[in-house]
C-alpha cells in the first residue's frame, strides 16, 4: 500500500477545527514528510507504515511547545486516526489524499 502524497486532514477537539496539510514521500531511509499547519512547516519523526496504520510524531512549537502522536488508518485515498497529546485531550482527525499525488 502507498501512502504517498498530499493528505489534507482536518483535526477536530474541543478547541475546535484545525486544517493539516501533510506530504509524505520516500526517504533515504523508509517514509519521510513534513506537516503544515497555517504557516508553520514541521518535519515528522517516526513515520512509519504498519499494514493500514500509519503512524508519526508531530512536534509543535509556540509559547509551550509540545508533541503530538498521530495514528491514522488508511484505505485508499481516506485516512481517519487521533493525535494524542500528553497535555491535552485527543484529537480526532479525518482526511483525503489531494488527487494526482
Amino acid at each position: 500500500m502507498s501512502v504517498h502524497g498530499t493528505w489534507v486532514l482536518t483535526a477536530s477537539g474541543p478547541y475546535g477545527r484545525v486544517h493539516v496539510v501533510v506530504e509524505v514521500q520516500a526517504g533515504p531511509h523508509g517514509l519521510a514528510g513534513v506537516a503544515t499547519v497555517d504557516a508553520e512547516q514541521v518535519t515528522l519523526a517516526a513515520l512509519e507504515l504498519d499494514g493500514d496504520r500509519l503512524s508519526w510524531i508531530q512536534p509543535g512549537t509556540g509559547l509551550l511547545p509540545f508533541e503530538l502522536r498521530v495514528g491514522l488508518r488508511v484505505r485508499g485515498d481516506l485516512a481517519t486516526g487521533q493525535a494524542l497529546s500528553a497535555d491535552a485531550p485527543p484529537l480526532s482527525l479525518i482526511g483525503t489524499r489531494s488527487p494526482g499525488k
